[in-house]
């Protein structure tokens, strides 16, 4: 089965860890979250750490992690999904110009290549990748 950002994982999603294996290209293992028992009126979340999932980006132009207790949401910005989210427009691609030597132009094409803003918003921790490639996310299976 293939697990696709803005479609699949819509729950709160835990960072595992994160990666940089070689050169551009970064992983994330995430923890989906489950419910413990309701304490005072709320409902604890914790990661299930029996639903890990790695997802990888081979190539990248720009990562960033930012504290979910700093994170600023912007009213303007357009997304699929909320665990993991595809940015139609943000911020951040506005301004990737200004990072970076990408280019889009007036006809519509793009240097080096058409990009793509992805979003995982984790607890405490909120991520933003922008990428020409469309990460792999597979679930990581324990062998026994």
């Amino acid at each position: 089965m293939k697990i696709e950002f803005a479609k699949d994982l819509d729950k709160t999603l835990f960072l595992i860890s994160a990666s940089e294996c070689e050169d551009n290209s970064i992983r994330f293992v995430v923890a989906l979250g489950t419910h413990g028992e309701a304490q005072n009126g709320a409902t604890l979340v914790f990661p299930d750490m029996n639903e890990l999932y790695e997802i990888a980006f081979d190539n990248y132009i720009l990562h960033q992690t930012r504290s979910e207790s700093y994170a600023s949401y912007d009213s303007c910005e357009i997304q699929k999904g909320s665990g993991l989210v595809v940015f139609e427009k943000s911020r951040l691609l506005d301004v990737l110009p200004v990072l970076t030597d990408c280019r889009k132009f007036e006809d519509g094409s793009f240097y080096p290549e058409k990009w793509t803003h992805y979003g995982l918003f984790c607890v405490n921790h909120v991520i933003d990748v922008i990428s020409c490639v469309e990460p792999e996310i597979r679930k990581i299976v324990e062998e026994k």
